[in-house]
């Protein structure tokens, strides 16, 4: 039964500053009864004591063991649940990221509709979009995926069942990237629901004001697709599949018929190499093209579409580059325990 449900929240974060602060406030501020658990990876930044200033129980994640997300989900439900043995669901929250009011009202009622619910998450909104083109590609990816009431997968930020959790096996502190749907996948075997409800979840805060803020974020995301598909196999998650395979496409894929146009043009024509380079950036400029006039639908103007559109094509090299590494490390690295899989970015995107 669902009357008197128990939400309590982990809050993960490194480095946050400024935001923690806002997200712990907003917490205390819009739901006061809720107990936070914070989890901090070896913050240089006094995080844990503001933490500690806001009333959070605070769990510090061991530098010895390679840290990520999903560990940090994993080790904050632990250490909460000790806390709080009698919690119901909990709010996972980023510490980037501050709840909106009434979110956790709204979750309840799909709690209550439902006991075969396990997952609730609704709308994630970037706090500055106008501050960078970058922060506003990302107000667009939280948009991309409109779809409310069942979906395949949730965000970092969602309230999940404790059950739920516990029946499909728990966050993999093994995955470094894409964690929630990888967990989601789970969760949706055992015969739970994961359910978007069409309100504002979340303020996040990107600050991402360079082009090297924006190709670490799709570094990591080129590495976390692969890390899963490598690991766990690309029939399992298709999406992740498919985001391995386009960066490939428009990378590799792109030079080498190039380079075959050119050869075979060389036959012909003198400067086959010209051919080929012209075959090359036609089709990234009609790519790009094809992409900003989609950016022009979703509200950007003809100047900062076009450059997204540029940017979504180029992103594909720093995916790939992620990918590489992925592919290059060693395994051990790779892992973040020595134990096997758990009973296991949507990578989010505008992808080309």
């Amino acid at each position: 039964m669902t009357d008197g449900l128990r939400i309590n929240a982990v809050v993960i974060g490194r480095n946050e500053g400024e935001r923690l602060v806002r997200a712990l406030a907003a917490l205390r501020e819009r739901e006061p009864g809720v107990v936070v658990q914070y989890v901090d990876s070896a913050s240089t930044d006094g995080s844990v004591g503001v933490a500690e200033a806001a009333g959070a129980i605070v769990h510090r994640l061991d530098p010895a063991t390679p840290m990520n997300a999903s560990r940090a989900r994993a080790e904050g439900m632990a250490a909460l649940l000790r806390a709080e043995p009698g919690t119901d669901a909990i709010l996972y929250l980023d510490g980037d990221c501050e709840i909106e009011t009434g979110y956790l009202d709204a979750v309840r009622g799909e709690f209550a509709a439902s006991e075969k619910t396990g997952v609730v998450c609704g709308w994630r909104r970037e706090l500055r979009p106008e501050a960078s083109l970058y922060n506003r590609l990302q107000d667009l990816e939280w948009q991309a995926d409109g779809s409310v009431g069942e979906v395949e997968s949730c965000g970092g930020d969602s309230v999940m069942r404790v059950s739920a959790v516990t029946e499909a096996g728990g966050w993999d502190a093994t995955v470094r990237a894409g964690e929630e749907p990888q967990l989601c996948a789970r969760i949706r075997e055992k015969g739970w629901t994961i359910r978007r409800v069409d309100v504002p979840m979340a303020v996040h805060d990107a600050a991402m004001g360079s082009l090297s803020d924006w190709a670490k974020r799709e570094r990591r995301t080129g590495y976390g697709v692969m890390d899963v598909v490598k690991r766990f196999g690309a029939g399992e998650h298709p999406h992740f599949a498919r985001i391995v395979r386009s960066a490939w496409v428009w990378t590799v894929g792109v030079v080498m018929a190039g380079l075959v146009f050119g050869a075979v043009a060389g036959v012909l024509v003198p400067f086959g190499w010209l051919t080929a380079a012209l075959f090359i950036a036609g089709v990234y400029g009609l790519q790009s093209a094809r992409l900003g006039i989609g950016f022009v639908r979703r509200g950007l103007g003809y100047g900062d579409a076009a450059k997204a559109g540029v940017l979504t094509v180029a992103s594909k090299w720093w995916q790939l580059q992620g990918q590489i590494e992925r592919l290059t490390e060693r395994e051990t690295r790779a892992a973040v325990g020595a134990g096997a899989r758990p009973s296991e970015t949507a990578m989010e995107g505008q992808r080309a």
